[in-house]
């Protein structure tokens, strides 16, 4: 996992953080080391999840780092979390099959 002291949350991501999933500024902190080390990158994504995140990066100039964790968007620029986005509610499952595929794959690869 990333070292909370690498990652920068902006004053707009802690308002969004307690606003959209009702998180308080550590819970916040906690959860964006988390999205930033495990969550799903844009280029992990195919389909409508990756098209809905792809509009997400174009409307946000800035951002340059998308993550897919729990079901929220982390939106970063380099190790800024800016934003968080609820995940439309369409696309959750979408994200979950490729959390268990990317989790299957991986567990192939380490058995021997």
């Amino acid at each position: 996992m990333t070292p909370a002291s690498d990652l920068h949350i902006s004053e707009h991501a802690f308002q969004r953080g307690r606003e959209r999933l009702g998180l308080n500024r550590k819970a916040t902190e906690r959860m964006a080391c988390r999205a930033f080390a495990a969550g799903l990158r844009h280029e992990d994504t195919f389909g409508a999840l990756r098209q809905y995140l792809g509009m997400v990066a174009s409307t946000r100039g800035t951002a340059d780092n998308l993550r897919v964790h729990g079901e929220a968007v982390w939106v970063f620029c380099s190790h800024t979390l800016v934003t968080v986005l609820q995940l439309p509610h369409e696309l959750r499952k979408a994200a979950h099959a490729t959390r268990r595929a990317q989790r299957s794959a991986v567990a192939e690869v380490a058995a021997p």
